[in-house]
């Protein structure tokens, strides 16, 4: 794969068999095992720099633990690397063939010292790693907050359904309580008012016709101020058990905001976009033409194993934002509310009191049964109507 310092390496020993003359030159025999060594070399080294990528493709350490791998990797097979050139011109009298060896052993060494310095074992994939791995683990520890704060919050919904049978069976009571008592006071005004179109100027007279009618009007009217007062307290009981979850909630999602700042996926993307930019450019930095090829390549390499994990880490970070973006990021939404207190209960049941019209079931009874308030009421003496 990374061939082009090699073939830069023979085109100069090839420039220097024709520049060799006089009795500094390496004889046939020499250049050909020399040759033969340095292929052995490259393919040495070429192993060494997919070993070196390969490090990159391990998704279980952090960036310190594959800095040490990566450094310790490279500078090993670098030393190997070397030993392997300075044997190939061991003890061979120095010409031009033999000086491109020796100039390769320095340029070389200088070569794996870089790779060793880049940045792509840890923030461009340890850095990455340890992002991922974190924000895993705060994720769930986030997801167990909201569980534990929508358990803390579950009295609330319970609350939600004894306050909404409790004034729903109020409503329903009472209304059967006026129906009853609606035909209890026809009963008896049927019956008084037999008695009074009989009765003489001498009797005493009866109580007043319309004072049951009085008293079932008072019973109306505090029964209304009760609905109104339990209306109140069922409204206010919402925006108390709502500014409580609210509370609970801010104090959780404070967590989430120091945990965002620490593994921002825009932080992760500006750091590792210079790290890219780092490594190019020691590549570019290189030596000799050949080697500046061979690491730019190996840059590209390893920048798209890196970038596997780049978009692994921004794939479930941004799912997690689109997922809780009203709960835990940005303003807090109607999502937070209603999974906190089940709102749309909530509204349903503010919404079946609210329409829940007293005045027209009242009326309904009264429509039913306001035929009978006419009974015989034009038969009673003149006295007994004036008094009543």
């Amino acid at each position: 794969m990374f061939i082009k310092r090699k073939e830069e390496i023979h085109a100069k020993l090839d420039e220097a068999v024709k520049n060799m003359f006089g009795r500094d030159i390496t004889s046939k025999k020499e250049q050909e095992s020399i040759r033969d060594e340095v292929n052995k070399y490259f393919y040495f080294r070429n192993n060494a720099l997919e070993a070196a990528l390969n490090i990159l493709k391990d998704n279980t350490k952090k960036s310190k633990e594959l800095r040490d791998i990566w450094e310790n990797h490279l500078n090993t097979k670098g030393s190997e690397g070397i030993r392997l050139l300075s044997e190939v011109i061991k003890d061979k009298k120095s010409t031009l063939f033999t000086i491109v060896i020796s100039d390769a052993i320095s340029q070389e060494t200088i070569f794996y010292l870089k790779l060793a310095n880049m940045l792509l074992p840890d923030v461009m994939k340890g850095d990455l790693v340890g992002y991922h791995e974190q924000f895993e683990k705060e994720k769930q520890s986030l997801l167990g907050k909201w569980d534990k704060l929508f358990s803390d919050c579950k009295g609330i919904n319970n609350s939600i359904e004894e306050i909404s049978k409790n004034l729903f069976s109020i409503y329903n009571n009472s209304l059967t309580k006026v129906k009853s008592g609606y035909i209890t006071l026809r009963e008896w005004i049927t019956i008084q008012c037999k008695a009074l179109q009989i009765i003489d100027d001498a009797a005493p007279s009866p109580p007043s016709v319309f004072e049951p009618i009085n008293l079932l009007i008072e019973t109306l009217n505090l029964f209304m101020v009760s609905h109104a007062d339990l209306s109140y307290r069922f409204d206010q009981l919402y925006k108390s058990e709502e500014s409580v979850a609210i509370i609970m909630f801010g104090n959780t999602r404070s967590s989430v905001k120091e945990f965002l700042t620490n593994t921002n996926l825009d932080k992760a993307i500006k750091n590792y976009n210079e790290a890219e930019k780092h490594a190019k450019d020691s590549a570019k930095n290189m030596l000799t033409n050949g080697q500046q090829e061979d690491a730019l390549l190996f840059v590209t390499e390893g920048g798209k194993i890196t970038k596997l994990t780049l978009k692994a880490f921004a794939d479930v970070y941004n799912s997690f934002v689109d997922a809780f973006k009203e709960i835990f990021i940005g303003p807090v939404g109607d999502r937070t509310v209603n999974d906190l207190i089940n709102k749309e209960r909530w509204d349903w049941a503010k919404n079946e009191w609210q329409t829940f019209n007293i005045q027209s079931e009242l009326k309904k009874i009264y429509d039913d049964n306001k035929e009978w308030l006419n009974i015989d009421m034009f038969n009673l003496k003149p006295e007994v109507k004036k008094k009543n």
